[in-house]
């Protein structure tokens, strides 16, 4: 292979990584802070090591309604969804919408 032809495909890749980047803005990808539970295991005189659990979670928002919000981590170009996580609305502290920026070369 030639560094012609390495550089043609590099040229394909960044074209196909463009334009499935904005055909996936279709779904805003979010920053969702919320508090999960948590468990201590075993006997204990002190309740307060078991406390809510801050977590950031990033994700593409595929559905959300007043109960819940469901985030999918990953996207396939013909739309299929991964990962897909379901968090309670009530136990969401701050949601952030992300933006994608064109990195210059």
């Amino acid at each position: 292979m030639t560094s012609k032809n390495i550089a043609e495909i590099k040229r394909k890749n960044e074209y196909t990584i463009t334009s499935s980047i904005e055909e996936k803005m279709k779904y805003p990808i979010v920053l969702v802070k919320w508090l999960d539970s948590c468990v201590k295991i075993g006997w204990t005189k002190d309740h307060n090591d078991a406390n809510l659990i801050p977590i950031d979670s990033v994700g593409f928002l595929i559905y959300e309604d007043n109960r819940i919000i469901k985030l999918a981590l990953s996207n396939c170009v013909d739309l299929d969804f991964g990962e897909i996580i379901t968090i309670p609305q009530s136990v969401v502290v701050k949601r952030t919408t992300l933006s994608a920026k064109k990195v210059k070369k």
